[in-house]
């Protein structure tokens, strides 16, 4: 047998090892994945996929689903006070820099508050002038 049918017999005796082994490693992953759930906690097998040509699996956390999250008056609770000692009312400008904001985050984050308080009628808005209910 030359050198070359010999490599070739060995790399196809290497794939069908290579294939019983991972079988076999699933299955032990799928025992610990049902024992797991069984506990509470939710994960799954994703395939990874590598830039070579093997394929590796990687148990990840299942995404949670999304809960009702507990109301945070931080932020929404300042612009209301801000407002509310205002009697004349105040601009969004005047907010902002009431409340020091410089960067896009705290600009959004006051428009999201503003946003709520005027669903929730805890402060209206006339001709640009933001004033507390």
């Amino acid at each position: 047998m030359s050198a070359l049918n010999e490599i070739k017999r060995l790399e196809a005796k290497k794939q069908k090892l290579l294939a019983k082994a991972k079988t076999e490693c699933l299955k032990k992953v799928e025992i610990v994945l049902r024992e797991l759930r069984e506990l509470g906690f939710e994960y799954e097998l994703v395939e990874v996929p590598s830039t070579q040509t093997k394929v590796t699996k990687k148990v990840e956390p299942a995404k949670k689903k999304r809960t009702a999250k507990k109301r945070r008056s931080g932020i929404g609770e300042k612009v209301r006070r801000s407002i509310a000692g205002q009697p004349a009312g105040m601009t969004r400008k005047d907010i902002n820099a009431a409340l020091n904001s410089e960067s896009q985050t705290d600009k959004r984050a006051i428009s999201n508050a503003l946003s709520a308080l005027k669903r929730n009628n805890a402060v209206t808005l006339e001709g640009g002038i933001y004033k507390a209910v």
